[in-house]
This record gives structure tokens, C-alpha cells and sequence, in this order.
């Protein structure tokens, strides 16, 4: 039941695991809320006790870290409530949270390629450049540090801002970019923006760096419902089937044709994401359909 879906809850999670060996997904890559300003509990991580249940799974699966360093303050889609929360990228807050984090590096589950921790950023652009050739410096000095290798820090390449600063080996993919692409139109009968699946899949798919990311559906109306935000929302259409095929064929060949010490990382949004309709977990609507058709 709805009711009884709680993070805290260890049956659900072990639940969620137990999917994972199942269907044999290697771990969760886990949005990592770290923020330098919180004004309604003062502290810098957000939902870190679900994060640490995650992290000591007794399933031997693989977890690593997205930090979803985009500022809550006044954002439409995350918080209708006033608040501060958001980040102040000074060197100080860097140092802060790569202390906190070595510690989780550390752990036997957490996620590393060649003895390097698998770190990303979601919203890149947010940073300056300095400010990110900064933190990537001092990951690898406080991972070697700590007996790592170094870090394997990636930036989210959605937007293709990243293109200026880096090259294909160090930005990921995250779809949908719903936002910013040609393929979202405003509708003015539905009084909503539709994201059309199918021409997402012709045209905004770039197999042009090895770490890609697979969707099947979105749908942010249930965030924006209460209090009424609904001219922010957008809904996928044309997602047929054929077109989630289409989607995975291509993800398939991109990946069989990759070199075998390349990095083999294959993103899937979302586990649970039930705000936004973006779920592989199981549900009595869907039961286990998105999970076989992995």
C-alpha cells in the first residue's frame, strides 16, 4: 500500500534488492543530496539514513552516488514551501562534503572502477569551471589519500555543456532532458508541455559517450498537484512498445559494440521515482513489465 511505502521501512528495501539479484542489476545509483545551506533541518545531508540502509545492503550489490546538487530554493517542481536550500560552492563546502564522502567510499558496496570510487554530478552547470577542475583535484588527492586510485568523476552531459570543459570520458547521460530539446511543445488544450517519446528516441539519443541512460515514461503531474503547479508540467506521449524497443535496440548495440575495458555503466531512470512516473520497481498496474523488458 501507498501508505505502508516508507524509506525507513528495511522489508521494502530488501524487497527492492532482492528485484535487483532477480533481474540482475548490478546496484543503485543513488541520488546524493549534500547541500552547504539547509534551512529547515540545518543539516547538509538530506534523506541520509535511507542512502546509509542502501549502502549496507547485505545483498552484495554495487551502489554509487549522483549528487543532485541543484538548489531547492524556490524551485517549482521540488518545494512549494519557503525555504533555503541550495548550494555555496566555496572551497570550504568542497573540502566538507569529500571528508563525508571518503568515509562511504570506503564501504565494500560502494561502486569503484580500477580502485577508483564512481562519483557524479547532475546538474554541472550549476559550477563554475574552476570550481569543478578544483573539486575533480581534490577528490584524487583525498582518494589517494585515503589507498583509492583516484576518483572516477563523471558530469551530467544532458545540456551539452559539458562539451567546453571535458571530454567524453568524463560526462554521463541523463535522460529525459525534458526541458531543453526540440522534442517538448507546449499544448495548449492539455494546458501542459508533451515530451513526444518517439522523436526523443530518433533525435536526442547520442550514443557519443559510453556511459548512456534508458527511460520509458514521465509524468511530473502528482508533484506539481498540490498546491496547483500543473502549467509546469510535462507528460510523455507516443511511448509505445515499438518506440521502448526501439530505445532499448539501440542501447543494446551501442553497448555490444563497446570496447571490453571501457567503462560498462548503463543508467535506468528510475527505480522509483513515482512523483515523476518513472518506475521500474513493481506495482499493480505494471507488475514486473519495464523489469522483463530489460
Amino acid at each position: 500500500k501507498v501508505t505502508d511505502y516508507d524509506y525507513n521501512n528495511q522489508k521494502i528495501i530488501n524487497k527492492q534488492f532482492e528485484l535487483l539479484n532477480e533481474y540482475k542489476l548490478n546496484g543503485f545509483a543513488v541520488y546524493y543530496y549534500w547541500f552547504s545551506k539547509n534551512s529547515i533541518t540545518n543539516e547538509n545531508k538530506i534523506m541520509y539514513s535511507v542512502i546509509k540502509k542502501l549502502l549496507n545492503n547485505n545483498y552484495n550489490s554495487n551502489i554509487f552516488y549522483i549528487w543532485a546538487n541543484q538548489d531547492w530554493s524556490n524551485e517549482k517542481s521540488l518545494s512549494h514551501k519557503k525555504c533555503n536550500i541550495e548550494n555555496d560552492y566555496s572551497n570550504n563546502n568542497i573540502n566538507k562534503m569529500i571528508d563525508e564522502l571518503i568515509e562511504d567510499f570506503k564501504h565494500k558496496n560502494y561502486f569503484k572502477i580500477d580502485n577508483k570510487p564512481v562519483f557524479y554530478i547532475l546538474h554541472p552547470w550549476e559550477i563554475s569551471k574552476e570550481c569543478l577542475l578544483f573539486i575533480k583535484n581534490q577528490f584524487n588527492v583525498r582518494c589517494k589519500q585515503n589507498g583509492f586510485n583516484g576518483i572516477n568523476l563523471r558530469l551530467n552531459n544532458m545540456n551539452e555543456d559539458m562539451n567546453k570543459i571535458s571530454n567524453k570520458n568524463d560526462y554521463f547521460y541523463i535522460h529525459p532532458n525534458y526541458k531543453k530539446n526540440q522534442c517538448t511543445t507546449y499544448d495548449e488544450k492539455e494546458k501542459c508541455s508533451l515530451l513526444n517519446y518517439e522523436k526523443y528516441v530518433k533525435e536526442n539519443i547520442k550514443l557519443d559517450c559510453d556511459v548512456q541512460c534508458l527511460f520509458y515514461d514521465f509524468d511530473n503531474e502528482v508533484r506539481l498537484s498540490k498546491p496547483n503547479r500543473l502549467e509546469y508540467r510535462t507528460k510523455v506521449i507516443n511511448n509505445s512498445i515499438n518506440n521502448k524497443l526501439e530505445y532499448i535496440n539501440k542501447i543494446n548495440e551501442f553497448y555490444k559494440n563497446k570496447l571490453p575495458n571501457d567503462n560498462n555503466i548503463l543508467l535506468i531512470n528510475a527505480w522509483n521515482e513515482w512523483g515523476e512516473k518513472m518506475t521500474l520497481e513493481t506495482s499493480q498496474k505494471n507488475k514486473n513489465k519495464y523489469l522483463e523488458l530489460i
